[in-house]
């Protein structure tokens, strides 16, 4: 008992101290085996401190044979609420393993004796559901974790008058919908928990992943006015939690809406972008290839005046932050075409003159010299 005490002691004594507690709980053991008989129920607390030091730092892998033991022991009383206790540790060890048949015959097991006092007066069983949808999902046994994710969020909402518990519950059955392309009921469920925590004082990545699904569900499902509410969420989320993290939210946003073919998302995406480089960074390079792929996108469609106003406003950023001629080319060529298909054909050729004098400039660059001079030695 002064070994386990001294256990006990060097455990929450800070994290240097955790080998020297695991030393004193073990001696401890050691001497209880020698006193008492090796199934009789007073040696579970000895193998059970060991198994909550080892739970308590995450080595589960550690834990499970002292859980293993003390449930072996316990086995034939099962009235004694500590074996539903270790076999929900034992259980939860087994989930964060990845050893996931285990796992379910544990929980499975505690669901079916959920109406004995032992067992419901120690164990939460709403997340005991929600741990074998988990597993159902992971097996792909999608209809078995339909059921137990939903008894999970009745249970939720049942037990709680403050709906914002049932966060988890909600995003866990959008995360199942949407694993089996279920987009209409995805939608339901992430956007009941989505409506809980729109109003947030600090970053969340969970937040950001539930908003990035909606985009995603709602997309899919044509729903183009929702998804530019959670679109203009998202992005100004991130600017005001996690702005190092925007930009690429931006590019990975854009590449979703072209493969998706929504041009209408993906405009609305680059003006959001576009918006935010001019106000935080005007002199910012993107921003005139923003307005390129913004030009292109108009084209595209035949939206020849916005088409034209973006290439031209790409030009003009280009000529006053270094007038490089690649960059210019890119955007005189599809300037020019546009202008030619609206009709405009005296503007057309004020920017064909001007297309013509950066070839000639980036032909006598030096650049330009030596790609000259190596056709000529190829040739």
């Amino acid at each position: 008992t002064v070994l386990s005490w001294l256990g006990y002691i060097y455990k929450y004594s800070g994290t240097d101290q955790l080998d020297t507690a695991e030393k004193a709980y073990k001696e401890s053991f050691e001497i209880a085996k020698k006193l008492i008989p090796e199934n009789d129920e007073r040696l579970v607390p000895y193998v059970l401190d060991l198994a909550y030091l080892h739970y308590d730092q995450n080595k589960f892998d550690s834990a499970v044979p002292y859980y293993e033991q003390a449930i072996a022991i316990l086995k034939n009383n099962t009235q004694n609420t500590q074996y539903w206790l270790s076999l929900y540790e034992l259980s939860m060890c087994y989930y964060n393993n990845k050893t996931y048949d285990k796992a379910l015959a544990g929980f499975l097991e505690i669901e079916a004796n959920d109406t004995k006092p032992e067992v419901k007066d120690q164990l939460l069983i709403g997340p005991i559901y929600t741990r074998i949808g988990l597993i159902y999902k992971q097996q792909n046994d999608f209809g078995n974790a339909e059921i137990y994710l939903k008894k999970a969020l009745s249970d939720c909402t049942q037990s709680n008058t403050d709906q914002t518990k049932c966060i988890v519950p909600l995003e866990n059955l959008g995360d199942l919908y949407l694993v089996q392309k279920e987009d209409a009921k995805a939608d339901i469920y992430y956007s009941q928990s989505w409506e809980l925590q729109n109003n947030p004082t600090q970053f969340d990545p969970y937040l950001k992943t539930l908003t990035q699904n909606l985009i995603t569900v709602n997309t899919y499902l044509n729903k183009t006015e929702e998804v530019k509410k959670y679109g203009a969420f998202l992005w100004n989320y991130l600017e005001t939690f996690k702005e190092d993290e925007l930009l690429d939210s931006y590019q990975n946003g854009a590449d979703f809406f072209k493969r998706a073919n929504q041009p209408e998302l993906y405009r609305f995406l680059l003006e959001d972008e576009l918006d935010y480089l001019q106000r935080k960074t005007p002199n910012n390079t993107k921003i005139h290839n923003v307005l390129n792929r913004l030009g292109k996108s108009y084209k595209d469609q035949k939206e020849y005046p916005k088409a034209e106003d973006c290439f031209s406003k790409a030009i003009t950023f280009i000529q006053a932050n270094g007038n490089n001629s690649t960059d210019l080319l890119a955007n005189l060529d599809p300037l020019i075409t546009v202008l030619t298909l609206s009709g405009k054909t005296s503007e057309a050729k004020k920017y064909t003159v001007l297309r013509e004098t950066v070839f000639e400039k980036q032909a006598n660059s030096p650049e330009g010299i030596n790609k000259t001079k190596l056709k000529k030695a190829l040739y």
